[in-house]
């Protein structure tokens, strides 16, 4: 058997989204504090390439000391009303759906993973690229061999 040889980290890089834009579901989102003691909401969120069906889950912050961004998620989500209000809560950000971009972070002092740059906003001038996510999340699926 010929085979190419990997990295630890490029094995690792396998399992990760390509850079780009994908439809995403918050599928949890509870209250936290970040490091340096801000509120912020902790989502999970459901990320799936409708191409090929690949899909990941990532993890995403939002806090006022990242204003464009939750302005964005907010704006992506059709709540711009709530966003207003100046009031956010984990109940009004679980099963929301839009499109993020994603980016990868490269390896370092950890591995390498899957991040949300930012949340694309679309108008009428601008429509979805992407399609709503309709598959299930798989994240304990068994493949049967």
């Amino acid at each position: 058997m010929n085979y190419t040889p990997k990295t630890e980290n490029e094995l690792q890089e396998l399992d990760l989204l390509a850079a780009g834009n994908y439809p995403f579901r918050v599928t949890t989102a509870e209250d936290a504090v970040s490091k340096k003691g801000n509120d912020m909401i902790k989502m999970k969120l459901h990320v799936m390439d409708p191409q090929t069906n690949r899909q990941t889950f990532v993890f995403d912050y939002l806090m006022e000391a990242m204003a464009h961004k939750l302005r964005h998620f907010c704006e992506a989500v059709d709540m711009l009303d709530k966003y207003e209000s100046g009031t956010l809560t984990p109940k009004d950000c679980e099963g929301q759906e839009g499109e993020l971009e994603l980016i990868v972070e490269p390896a370092g002092e950890w591995p390498a993973k899957n991040a949300v740059k930012d949340y694309n906003i679309f108008t009428e001038d601008k429509p979805a690229e992407t399609t709503k996510l309709t598959a299930k999340p798989t994240e304990n699926d068994e493949i049967p061999f």
